[in-house]
């Protein structure tokens, strides 16, 4: 039986290799944390906060983009809305956008919706994260290429489930 020492070169090479795929790939498993109000999300570092005028949060990544607005229940009852539970939101939310053919699903502690929209001759898939907080709630949007979708399908979800809004 022939014992082989193992080659250092070709490890060396390899995680030289693996290291260099990963910087130009763009991915990044490294967490941050992002709040504003009683909202915080977890994304990634390559997110980058702007302020954008009727947003409470902005952030920008190079391929999916996170935006987050609150609406508070008394903004709601001004505007002659009577106490709704976050399912009865979400459905106004479709029916005011004209999103009917949306399917609203339902996930641990908030609902979402997607649909499409073309904009400059490219087409955008919008994951639409709706959560209750104790006066409020919070609108949250991720938005990407619909043609990189189902590549970053997954880490939205995953975002979006890390999303926790304090009911002090």
């Amino acid at each position: 039986m022939i014992n082989k020492k193992p080659n250092h070169k070709y490890i060396i090479l390899s995680v030289l290799i693996l290291t260099m795929l990963t910087s130009l790939c763009g991915c990044s498993t490294d967490p941050h944390n992002f709040s504003t109000g009683d909202l915080t999300i977890t994304l990634t570092k390559q997110f980058t906060e702007e302020k954008k005028d009727g947003f409470n949060m902005y952030l920008e990544s190079d391929n999916v983009l996170f935006s987050a607005i609150e609406e508070t229940i008394e903004e709601l009852q001004a505007a002659g809305y009577e106490y709704l539970s976050l399912q009865d939101y979400c459905t106004e939310l479709l029916s005011s956008n004209k999103l009917p053919e949306a399917s609203l699903v339902k996930r641990d502690n908030y609902y979402y919706f997607t649909n499409e929209k073309v904009i400059s001759n490219v087409s955008y898939t919008y994951v639409h994260c709706v959560y209750m907080g104790n006066s409020s709630y919070w609108l949250c949007e991720f938005v990407c290429k619909t043609k990189d979708y189902k590549k970053f399908q997954d880490d939205i979800l995953g975002w979006a489930d890390s999303v926790v809004i304090d009911l002090k």
